[in-house]
């Protein structure tokens, strides 16, 4: 908009006073920008840098589930999703205490989100159930308040679940988490 506003304002220069050139060329260089294949998708609620090895389907059912919090607030307050752990490499999940050899973190199909209070856990399960997912993890430190809320859409685990364990703690038993 800029360059017709400036053509403009030389076009009525040159009106009013004839004996002052103005001289304007362009020329087409024929650079287009190349449409890149296979580029990730674009969230509305993620940075790429944050959903690194997650399965696209299910960030775009994370980014629904952020916009959804808004709507289930009293006030009309969205809640972020922090993830504090999204993708691991089988080693980094080995290293972890607690963690399951099969875990849907190693299938980029796992994410634990932090959580401030409860009123926030409550806003954050409700959204994801509402876009599908259906298996919950909840955390809570040695006060029992939440800490994080773990969500996964591993379709070869048992779907409907929640948990609840102490951060840090073995689990009672793998098989179901």
């Amino acid at each position: 908009m800029k360059l017709w506003a400036d053509l403009g304002d030389a076009f009525f220069a040159w009106l009013k006073f004839p004996k002052i050139g103005v001289s304007l060329r362009f020329q087409w260089t024929g650079f287009t920008a190349p449409k890149e294949k296979n580029m990730p998708p674009e969230y509305r609620y993620f940075k790429p840098e944050e959903v690194v090895g997650l399965d696209p389907e299910y960030v775009s059912k994370l980014d629904m589930a952020t916009a959804k919090t808004a709507e289930l607030d009293p006030n009309g307050k969205r809640t972020p999703f922090f993830i504090t752990s999204g993708f691991r490499s089988i080693d980094k999940n080995e290293s972890i205490i607690g963690s399951v050899p099969n875990s849907a973190h190693t299938k980029g199909l796992a994410t634990d989100l932090r959580v401030e209070n409860d009123h926030e856990a409550y806003l954050i399960i409700a959204s994801l159930i509402s876009v599908g997912i259906t298996r919950f993890g909840i955390y809570i430190n040695s006060a029992g308040a939440i800490t994080h809320i773990h969500n996964d859409v591993d379709p070869d685990k048992v779907p409907e679940v929640i948990w609840i364990k102490g951060e840090g703690k073995p689990n009672s038993d793998p098989a179901t988490v």
